[in-house]
């Protein structure tokens, strides 16, 4: 195979044949690897480099010890609090296509990929909700830094009473949980869906990681690993489906 020619294999392995990304090449198989270790390789250095403060400092005023868009109502009602409630949205439309009409078109394969999918959309937040209880991070607000209570720790195991329940970002998770919807397409072969699922996933998560950094809830590398997390909970939940269809 020529440059050109396996150049153009892996463009469509990417962005046409679903199955490709996992199962046909070590490239793919590569880049499924590749995704999450890039995101946790980025948190390290935003917490390890001084850029999580570099980040939270532009929405703290010093002069008065807090974080201004704490106190908005409409932020936290839509962007927090309601927000949540989109992700469940989309979770009941899956499971309406799921277990719908009898008279509907899906398949035994199908209820099994959207069971998975389902599965990977909760697997992503419990784990996240888990390390809560066990991580020592705490969020910019109750740091000493920020006019809180605690002082920075970056410890990932410690007794749940040392815990700072703020590390990783169970917001920024419920919006990357959307990735499930990208594994999803490529168990279905359906391209479309993968590529709608995976840009919904980014823009939804980053919406939400958004959301809680200027509100002084969570640093920048918070949110890159519930992305990484959640990412890992659905290539894990689809493993198996995938490697099945593939033999």
């Amino acid at each position: 195979m020529t440059t050109k020619s396996h150049a153009a294999y892996v463009r469509r392995a990417l962005l046409i044949s679903p199955r490709a990304w996992f199962y046909t090449g070590g490239a793919s198989r590569a880049f499924v690897i590749f995704v999450p270790l890039a995101l946790a390789l980025l948190a390290l250095f935003a917490s390890q480099s001084g850029l999580d403060r570099l980040v939270t400092d532009l929405f703290y005023d010093a002069s008065r010890a807090r974080f201004p868009l704490r106190d908005s109502e409409w932020l936290e009602l839509f962007g927090h609090r309601a927000a949540k409630y989109a992700i469940w949205i989309i979770a009941l439309g899956i499971l309406v296509i799921a277990f719908g009409s009898e008279r509907s078109r899906v398949g035994d394969h199908e209820r099994r990929a959207v069971g998975l999918a389902l599965l990977a959309m909760a697997l992503g937040p419990m784990i996240v909700a888990a390390l809560k209880h066990t991580t020592g991070h705490h969020c910019p607000v109750d740091l000493r830094l920020y006019g809180g209570f605690a002082d920075a720790s970056h410890a990932w195991f410690v007794a749940p009473i040392d815990a700072g329940h703020c590390f990783p970002s169970g917001h920024a998770s419920a919006g990357y949980t959307l990735f499930a919807l990208y594994f999803l397409g490529h168990a279905l072969d359906r391209p479309r869906l993968a590529r709608t699922g995976l840009f919904s996933a980014i823009v939804v998560g980053t919406a939400f990681s958004a959301v809680r950094v200027v509100q002084g809830a969570h640093f920048f590398s918070h949110n890159l690993w519930a992305a990484m997390i959640d990412w890992c909970a659905a290539a894990l939940a689809f493993n198996s489906l995938l490697r099945g269809k593939r033999a």
